[in-house]
């Protein structure tokens, strides 16, 4: 019996080799993450985008594109944020959350950048009727999504914006 025990006991008193270091593009994506959450967005964002330029195969590509475009959205860089959230739209494999939030996000983008523009603005328009067909595809492909009552409150806010008051109230029913 003590040598059925010493079998189990043994390996775990035996050392046990050094954790893996993390790889490079891991660390870089918590660089990113860590300057993300001090709201230094230009720092992360530089963090970031340096993922897919210096890792090109990396797990990590789609989770930087999603975060780059938070942080072009908080730096007002609302068009290159669209760009990067539309690399995961347009991946194949992709996580189904990252390429959910992704989705979500576009037309909020499009959507703040109307709201930047000035009334007059000839951008401001199609920014919105944009954002309303985005908001409108996020909920075709996400219909069980947790954003959903969001996109549609969005949704009616571009209508409103765009003086529509009539599929603004239909996009809240």
């Amino acid at each position: 019996a003590l040598l059925a025990l010493a079998t189990f006991v043994v390996p775990a008193l035996q050392p046990q080799p050094p954790p893996q270091p993390q790889a490079l593009d891991q660390v870089r994506f918590q660089q990113g993450q860590q300057l993300y959450n001090e709201g230094k967005y230009a720092d992360a964002l530089k963090a970031f985008e340096s993922i897919q330029k210096d890792f090109p195969t990396s797990a990590f590509i789609a989770a930087a594109n999603l975060q780059a475009g938070l942080c072009y959205y908080y730096t007002g860089q609302f068009d290159q944020g669209v760009v990067a959230l539309r690399k995961n739209v347009a991946t194949k494999t992709i996580a189904p959350e990252i390429l959910e939030d992704s989705q979500a996000l576009i037309p909020q983008l499009l959507v703040a950048k109307a709201q930047k523009l000035p009334p007059e603005d000839p951008g401001r328009k199609p920014a919105l009727d944009i954002a309303i067909k985005e908001f409108d595809t996020f909920i075709q492909k996400f219909p069980q999504s947790p954003e959903v009552e969001q996109a549609n409150l969005g949704k009616a806010r571009s209508y409103y914006g765009l003086e529509k008051y009539e599929e603004a109230a239909k996009s809240l029913r």
